[in-house]
């Protein structure tokens, strides 16, 4: 992932949607949204990534037809956290 290029959307869907059953159609709402894969072993939730330069002047549009796109749930701009270490025993 190259949080310097892009944002990362994690994108919540409803199990019985047809976007649940075709999730890579999610890129389809905007044109420049590329579509990342499932997070995890999480069955409903999906990534997507759009570039920056796009995300920075069309965020309010992006989001709003994200939301209202059919069987999405919910919709959470990812931002990259550096990890804390553990420390070790």
């Amino acid at each position: 992932m190259d949080h310097n290029d892009n944002t990362y959307i994690a994108i919540t869907l409803a199990a019985g949607s047809a976007l649940h059953s075709s999730p890579d159609t999610i890129s389809t709402v905007y044109p420049s949204l590329a579509y990342n894969g499932k997070v995890g072993a999480l069955d409903t939730v999906h990534l997507v990534s759009v570039p920056k330069s796009t995300w920075n002047q069309d965020k309010p549009e992006i989001m709003e037809r994200l939301k209202r796109a059919e069987g999405v749930q919910s919709v959470d701009v990812q931002k990259p956290r550096q990890r804390q270490k553990r420390d070790e025993f």
